[in-house]
């Protein structure tokens, strides 16, 4: 099944990192990339744009991106959107895990690795809005 066409909520507070992102996933899957500067952007985007897949910062400006995952989760309209967290630490990546997140990229990333994640949940069936 193929991922061209697809919507990626990206939540990433650092510019740089968040347009290099946007770029790679456009550039080499064909998906559509929305972007958040931060938490509460991020949320609102998911209700309003409900992604295949969403990108979440852990660590980004309040609310955290732990925060985020779980509002995603608690809400109907969007706990169905697969969550790939965005970490630098293990720490992160456990605190992202048990929040809800589906799996986590270790951050600095190395891209080969980021495209793989990002297709294989692109790959996975949708889950119904408010399943």
């Amino acid at each position: 099944m193929g991922v061209q066409g697809k919507t990626v909520l990206v939540s990433e507070s650092d510019p740089g990192i968040r347009e290099f992102i946007q770029a790679a996933l456009e550039s080499a899957l064909g998906v559509r990339v929305v972007a958040a500067r931060g938490g509460e952007e991020a949320v609102q985007l998911a209700r309003s744009v409900h992604p295949d897949l969403s990108l979440v910062e852990v660590w980004a400006r309040p609310p955290r991106g732990v925060d985020v995952v779980r509002q995603l989760r608690l809400d109907p309209a969007t706990r169905g959107i697969p969550v790939l967290a965005l970490t630098y630490s293990d720490e992160g990546r456990s605190a992202a895990l048990q929040a809800g997140c589906d799996d986590a990229v270790s951050m600095p990333f190395q891209l080969e690795d980021l495209l793989e994640k990002v297709q294989r949940y692109l790959a996975k069936p949708a889950v119904p809005v408010g399943a």
